[in-house]
């Protein structure tokens, strides 16, 4: 059973696809988000309203940190997309 799937949220990963990817809870959030992301954006498909078979995933990651004295976002990840440009991973 994938951990999330829905109408046009991304393909969902199972857990078999994170034992494959060597994926680890205990990996720090930013590095365990970007194994994620990297399963899902091999994972293409075509949005529920129609449109072409694609990966969801692509541009880059954020890792957001919100704290009561204030915001901290920096990118953790890059992928080599083009705008414009279905994404090929």
């Amino acid at each position: 059973m994938p951990v999330y799937d829905g109408d046009n949220a991304g393909p969902g990963v199972t857990f078999d696809e994170m034992v494959e990817a060597n994926f680890k809870f205990y990996d720090s959030i930013s590095e365990s988000g970007v194994k994620l992301l990297d399963i899902m954006r091999g994972k293409l498909q075509a949005p529920t309203r129609g449109g072409p078979v694609t990966s969801w995933i692509g541009g880059h990651a954020d890792h957001t940190v919100v704290t009561a004295n204030g915001v901290e976002t920096r990118q953790v990840h890059r992928w080599p997309d083009v705008v414009g440009k279905l994404i090929q991973p």
